[in-house]
């Protein structure tokens, strides 16, 4: 059995969750396809790793803030590289 870190949610973590579910979003609705077969495989894995908001209800998640913080830094740059590789491709068509 694997241990998981738990930390106790804050008004912040509600925030920031939310803050992943719309680039999430955004990345989803059109970006994706502009990504490698690996890229989408690491997008799903990294989409696992955060909490849902369901699981923000429930008051315990299993990454911190400062976590989450992070993975919104890193979905950010993910997002900002497939809007750049989807625009080369428009240039390119």
């Amino acid at each position: 059995m694997e241990w998981t870190p738990r930390h106790k949610t804050t008004t912040k973590t509600e925030t920031l969750v939310r803050r992943l579910a719309a680039l999430a979003g955004e990345i989803d609705g059109s970006l994706l396809q502009a990504a490698s077969a690996e890229a989408r495989g690491e997008w799903d894995v990294l989409c696992e790793t955060w909490p849902s908001a369901d699981e923000v209800r429930t008051g315990v998640v299993g990454l911190s803030d400062d976590e989450l913080d992070v993975a919104i830094g890193k979905v950010q740059r993910f997002r900002d590289i497939l809007a750049r590789s989807m625009s080369g491709q428009l240039i390119a068509a």
